[in-house]
């Protein structure tokens, strides 16, 4: 029914996910329609009594330092002013 979302009632809970990988789950225009009628959908339907919206993971490579715990807490490389 979607190109770019999976839609799926299990019990009284739809479930809405952006299903795009291959963009890293970018929102398009088509995606937000998409969304709107979905949720359209959700809301009519008797059976669903909540609605979970996520994006789905998408594979993505990074370059550079990873990030850990120990990174996290180490100071920032640049200089920073706190206001």
């Amino acid at each position: 029914m979607y190109k770019e979302l999976l839609y799926e009632v299990a019990g009284p809970v739809a479930t809405i996910s952006i299903n795009r990988p291959d963009r890293l789950n970018a929102l398009t225009d088509r995606t937000q329609v998409e969304l709107k009628h979905a949720l359209i959908q959700a809301e009519k339907d008797e059976r669903v009594v909540g609605i979970i919206s996520h994006r789905r993971r998408a594979r993505v490579q990074r370059r550079g330092r990873q990030a850990s715990p120990t990174n996290l807490l180490t100071r920032p490389q640049f200089p920073c002013r706190v206001m």
